[in-house]
């Protein structure tokens, strides 16, 4: 009687251990990846501005100013990348946690990789936070990993470590491991670095881009009457030209965003 007891205070203190593990992993990784995207896209309208200021330079001016612009633009790709990988794991934590039950059914051989309960959602997404956990530096989430190797076994997760997104079919798990492997952060801060230009009309080196674009918007903000409108009342002209312009810049981010989106898929 007493052992059934003890057996039955054992199994729900590990319930509680791993629903609380899951909840504060998911919680903080919403957090930390809510708060990179919020960095991010105030990081993007100041390198938008920094640009325009550098296409009238030249000489070491230039390459030393293009030189940190570009080391800005490769953390903001690291940040983006990153951010990505913490909001398919809060996704992750979140399924993991509604299928607790089938998690601590799972029992494994101390000699062997072989595993015992669980179901095949259960162990891919155990296997997936496994990998990750070589490239995921966040302490709750670590924690967690731990208590993952506790029940599948050291085995398990070495052998996970080694195979995640090699032998597996799922598209979804390949580029999950591309995303933590991948080093084409030189490439892609070249590509930002043209959709910056593309976006914000930036004839960066001087060869003469954009110019019909950028003669367009200055016709458009300049009034033959001096800058004031004749139907307006005091400074209601201006003040749509303000609301006009700064809707004009939430569409370039907007858009800049979504070309970015598309980068992270080629």
């Amino acid at each position: 009687m007493l052992v059934q007891k003890n057996y039955i205070l054992i199994k729900i203190f590990v319930q509680i251990l791993f629903k609380t593990a899951l909840k504060m992993t998911s919680s903080k990784l919403r957090f930390k990846a809510d708060k990179m995207r919020m960095l991010n896209k105030m990081a993007l309208g100041a390198i938008s501005k920094d640009l325009k200021s550098l296409a009238g330079t030249k000489g070491p001016k230039f390459d030393r100013g293009l030189l940190l612009i570009k080391i800005r633009i490769s953390k903001l790709v690291n940040d983006d990348n990153t951010a990505d990988i913490y909001e398919i794991l809060v996704v992750d934590c979140e399924l993991m946690l509604s299928k607790l039950n089938r998690l601590l059914s799972v029992r494994h051989e101390r000699k062997s990789a072989e595993i015992e309960g669980g179901d095949e959602t259960v162990n891919k997404l155990t296997r997936k936070m496994m990998f990750a956990s070589n490239y995921v530096n966040v302490k709750e989430f670590r924690k967690l990993v731990t208590l993952l190797i506790s029940k599948y076994g050291k085995l398990y997760y070495e052998e996970a470590i080694k195979t995640f997104g090699l032998e597996e079919m799922s598209k979804a798990e390949e580029d999950f491991r591309k995303k933590c492997t991948e080093d084409s952060v030189d490439e892609l801060t070249e590509m930002y670095l043209k959709e910056f230009c593309d976006t914000y009309k930036i004839d960066l080196y001087g060869e003469g881009l954009y110019k019909d674009e950028n003669n367009e918007e200055s016709k458009g903000d300049d009034h033959p009457d001096g800058g004031s409108d004749s139907d307006d009342d005091g400074n209601g002209g201006n003040t749509e030209k303000k609301e006009e312009r700064a809707g004009n810049k939430g569409d370039n981010m907007d858009d800049l965003k979504k070309r970015f989106e598309a980068l992270k898929r080629i």
